[in-house]
């Protein structure tokens, strides 16, 4: 728009017109419809990164644990507990939170029950985690070999669980 000014002439008013407005929304949208995507997948592979991490802190605090106690694995205790015998082992790591994909942690001593069939002596599982399975492949990618059907981290279809079979 431009306004007569009787003594320099036509100049532009300060506000902006409508197709610069237009512009600039439709730049945001592209901006944002690239960022957002990037943002989703980089707090999902933190999540990943830091349930792989925790799951390889308890594994080496149980086997640390079983070194030092002849072979004798801590005891079960409730759901959502990590044995008090393995807080030494650690190292400050606070296993009482949620995991960071979400659930309850649980830690499982199966002698009592024969390996549960599966040749398990101790094993740490993450519970009613709201994740996708597609996360615990890429938790298993890291850790193990990919396959939650196979190897030291695994999944059966019949509980809502998760397991890292420790030993």
């Amino acid at each position: 728009m431009y306004v007569e000014d009787m003594t320099s002439g036509p100049r532009r008013s300060p506000a902006f017109t409508l197709v610069e407005l237009i512009a600039i929304i439709v730049v945001l949208a592209v901006l944002a419809g690239v960022a957002i995507p990037t943002f989703l997948d980089l707090s999902a592979r933190a999540k990943v990164s830091r349930t792989a991490a925790s799951w390889k802190v308890l594994s080496r605090a149980v086997n640390q644990y079983m070194i030092d106690n002849a072979d004798a694995a801590a005891p079960n205790v409730n759901d959502a507990l990590m044995p008090p015998q393995l807080d030494p082992y650690l190292m400050n790591s606070d296993f009482s939170r949620t995991p960071p994909v979400g659930g309850m942690w649980d830690y499982d001593e199966w002698s009592a029950f024969g390996g549960a069939g599966v040749g398990l002596r101790v094993s740490v599982s993450i519970t009613q985690s709201p994740e996708p399975q597609s996360i615990f492949q890429r938790i298993d990618a890291i850790v193990d070999d990919g396959n939650l059907s196979t190897g030291m981290v695994f999944h059966l279809n019949a509980y809502p669980r998760y397991t890292w079979r420790v030993r």
